[in-house]
C-alpha cells in the first residue's frame, strides 16, 4: 500500500515497532536451535547428518529455515505461512488484500476499498467528494449523508434536537418548550436550555444576546420554515442581530466542548461602547473542530467575526466554507489590531469557496491571523483588505508544517506610508501558491514575505501579480534558502520565474492588469479580455480541493483550461 501523506508517520512508526519484535523472534530461534532443544527433549540424534530438527535449524549451522510458524508484522492474521492467508502489506493492519485499492481519491484523510480501518478514517461513502466522510459535519436537510452515517439529519423526523420558532404571544418560560410541537420562541430561550446538541432555527429574524456553551457538541442549523420544518438555508437563511455585546463580550463562547457547528446563518455584530479590547463574535476553544457552513458574518467596530483556538493539549481544526465574513472599523483608534479571523494552536486551518472583506480607518488589519496551526489550506477565496492610514494583511501565519494557497482572488491596499503583505510567512515548513491573483494599492505590495530563516521547499505556479502604485510590480521579499535575503522591487514576475532560491517548482508567473470588475468592492469576475482567463494550471496534482470544479461563477475549467484567481468565466 501506499503510505500517503495523513498515512506517513503512522506507516514510518509501524515499520520501526515491528523490527525489533521480529529480531527478537529471530534471536530465541537461533538461540533455542543452538542449544540443540526439540522435540525428543532436546537431544539431536545425529547432529553430524544436518538435519534440521523440530525448530527449524540445522544443528551444524543454527541458521533458521521455515517451519510453516506464521509470522503477521502487522498481526492482522494475515503473512507468511499464516492460517488466514498472505499479506499485502506486513506493515499496515489495515490491509492483506487491499493494498492497491485502499485510496483517499478526495483527500479528506478518509479512505475507501481498505481491508479493514485501523489508525484510519473510513469507509469514506463518497470518496470523489472532500466533505462526505465519516468524521464530516452532518449539515441538516441538505438531502446527503455527509457522515456516512446511512442517513441525513431531517429535523422534521429527528428524534432529539431543540426546536425555535417563535409565534405571537409566545413565552420561552413554559419548561417544555422546544419541540418541533412546541418551538422555543426566541434562540435565546432554548440556548438556555442545553448546553449542547442540535439547534433547529426558523428563517426569521432573531435578536441575541451573549450565550456561552461549556462542553458537548453544539451545532446551529438555520434557514427552517415552521410549518413542516423543511429548510432553504441558502436562499432563506436565519439573521441573527446581536445588540448587546458590550465591554468586549463575544456573541458566543464556546470553551471545551467537542465541536461547534453553524450553518445557515446572516449574523450582524456591533459592539455597544467604543474603545473596548478586540474580541470576536464567535470566540471557541473546541477539542475537536469548529466548522462555519454558508453563513454571512458582518462586524463593526473593534470586534473581528471568528477567533479558534485550542488549549491544554487539544489541537482542534477550524473550516470556514462557502461563507461571506465582513469586519470594518471606523472608530479612527490606531492603538491595537483589527483581526477578522484569527486561529492559534490548531491542527488544520481550511478556508475555501468564501470571500473575506476587511476594512480600517486608522488600524492594522489582518484579514487573517493563524498561529501555531500546522496545516493552512486557503483555497478558492475572494479577499478584499483596505486600511486607509496603516498596514494591511491577508494571511499572517507562523510555523506552519503545511501552507498551501489555490486559486484565491486578492485586492489589498495600504496607507502610502505602510506596505501590503498578501501572505506573510513565518518558520513554514512547504509552500505551494498555485492560481492566485492579486491586485495591489500601496507604496510597495508585498505578495510573499518569509520572515524568518527556516523555510521549506516553494512551489508558485501561474500566479498574477499587479501594483498600481510605485513600483509597478509587486515586491517580493523573502528568505528562502535560510541565510540569504532576496528583494524583488522591479519587474517582479521574471525574477520571480528565475527562482534561485529554495524553489521546488516556479514558473508561469505573471503580471498585468487583470481588468477585475470591482476589485475594490471584492467584485473579482473577469471578461474574456481578462490576461487571467485560460492562465492557470490544474490544481489536482498540488492540491486536493474539497469540491474541486466549483468557482464562484461556475464550474471549471471552462474551454479545458482553467482561469487564475477564484473566478471562472463561463462560455
Amino acid at each position: 500500500m501506499k503510505c500517503f501523506d495523513s498515512q506517513a508517520l503512522r506507516c514510518a512508526t509501524r515499520s520501526t515497532i515491528q523490527m525489533p519484535r521480529l529480531l527478537w523472534a529471530f534471536g530465541l530461534l537461533t538461540a533455542l536451535g543452538l542449544a540443540g532443544c526439540g522435540s525428543d527433549g532436546g537431544v539431536d540424534p545425529d547432529p553430524d547428518l544436518g538435519v534440521a530438527d523440530d525448530l527449524g535449524t540445522t544443528p551444524d549451522e543454527g541458521v533458521l529455515v521455515d517451519t510453516g510458524v506464521c509470522v503477521d508484522g502487522d498481526e492482522d492474521g494475515h503473512g507468511v505461512d499464516c492460517a488466514q492467508g498472505a499479506d499485502c502489506d506486513d506493515t499496515d493492519a489495515s490491509n492483506w488484500t487491499g493494498c492497491a485499492t485502499c485510496v483517499d481519491d478526495d483527500g479528506d484523510g478518509a479512505f475507501t476499498g481498505c481491508d479493514a480501518y485501523v489508525d484510519i478514517t473510513g469507509p469514506d461513502c463518497d470518496d470523489a467528494d472532500a466533505v462526505i466522510s465519516p468524521e464530516a459535519y452532518e449539515l441538516a436537510d441538505d438531502g446527503i449523508d455527509n457522515d456516512c452515517d446511512g442517513s441525513d439529519l431531517v429535523a422534521a423526523t429527528a428524534s432529539a434536537g431543540i426546536f425555535v420558532a417563535g409565534v405571537v404571544g409566545c413565552s420561552d418560560v413554559s419548561p417544555t418548550r422546544g419541540s418541533r410541537q412546541q418551538p422555543a420562541c426566541t434562540l435565546n430561550g432554548a440556548l438556555g436550555r442545553a448546553t449542547h446538541g442540535d439547534y433547529f432555527v426558523e428563517s426569521s429574524t432573531q435578536d441575541i444576546a451573549s450565550a456561552a456553551f461549556s462542553g458537548g457538541n453544539v451545532r446551529l442549523y438555520g434557514g427552517y420554515d415552521p410549518s413542516d420544518w423543511s429548510r432553504n438555508a441558502s436562499d432563506d437563511p436565519t439573521s441573527i442581530n446581536v445588540d448587546s455585546v458590550s465591554a468586549g463580550d463575544p456573541m458566543i463562547t464556546f470553551v471545551s466542548g467537542g465541536s461547534f457547528l453553524v450553518d445557515g446563518f446572516v449574523i450582524n455584530a456591533t459592539p455597544v461602547g467604543d474603545g473596548v479590547p478586540e474580541r470576536a463574535a464567535f470566540e471557541l476553544t473546541p477539542t475537536e473542530r469548529a466548522d462555519f457552513r454558508r453563513v454571512r458574518i458582518a462586524t463593526t467596530g473593534l470586534i473581528g467575526a471568528i477567533a479558534v483556538s485550542g488549549i491544554n493539549d487539544d489541537r482542534p481544526s477550524m473550516s470556514i466554507i462557502e461563507a461571506r465574513v465582513s469586519c470594518s472599523d471606523t472608530s479612527l483608534l490606531t492603538s491595537s489590531l483589527l483581526e477578522c479571523v484569527r486561529g492559534s494552536a490548531l491542527e488544520h486551518a481550511q478556508l475555501a469557496f468564501s470571500s473575506f472583506r476587511t476594512n480600517s480607518v486608522g488600524r492594522n488589519l489582518h484579514v487573517v491571523e493563524l498561529q501555531d496551526v500546522r496545516h493552512i489550506d486557503i483555497l478558492n477565496n475572494a479577499f478584499q483588505a483596505s486600511s486607509m492610514d496603516s498596514s494591511s494583511r491577508i494571511v499572517v501565519a507562523n510555523s506552519p508544517l503545511v501552507f498551501n494557497a489555490i486559486a484565491n482572488s486578492i485586492a489589498i491596499r495600504s496607507a502610502s506610508n505602510s506596505y501590503a503583505g498578501v501572505f506573510e510567512l513565518g518558520e513554514v515548513g512547504s509552500i505551494v501558491l498555485v492560481n492566485n491573483a492579486t491586485q495591489g494599492w500601496s507604496a510597495a505590495t508585498v505578495w510573499l514575505f518569509e520572515n524568518s530563516d527556516t523555510l521549506g521547499a516553494l512551489t508558485a505556479r501561474n500566479n498574477h501579480f499587479y501594483e498600481t502604485g510605485t513600483p509597478a510590480m509587486a515586491a517580493f521579499a523573502t528568505r528562502f534558502n535560510r541565510s540569504t535575503v532576496t528583494t524583488y522591487t522591479s519587474t517582479g514576475a521574471a525574477e520571480f520565474n528565475a527562482c534561485s532560491m529554495q524553489c521546488q517548482d516556479v514558473g508561469g508567473n505573471f503580471a498585468g492588469d487583470p481588468l477585475f470588475t470591482g476589485p475594490e468592492q471584492a467584485d473579482f469576475l473577469v471578461s474574456g479580455a481578462s490576461p487571467l482567463v485560460d492562465a492557470g494550471v490544474d490544481p489536482g496534482p498540488y492540491v486536493r480541493i474539497p469540491g474541486v470544479g466549483f468557482s464562484f461563477s461556475g464550474t471549471r475549467p471552462q474551454g479545458g483550461l482553467f482561469d487564475v484567481g477564484a473566478y471562472e468565466l463561463e462560455f
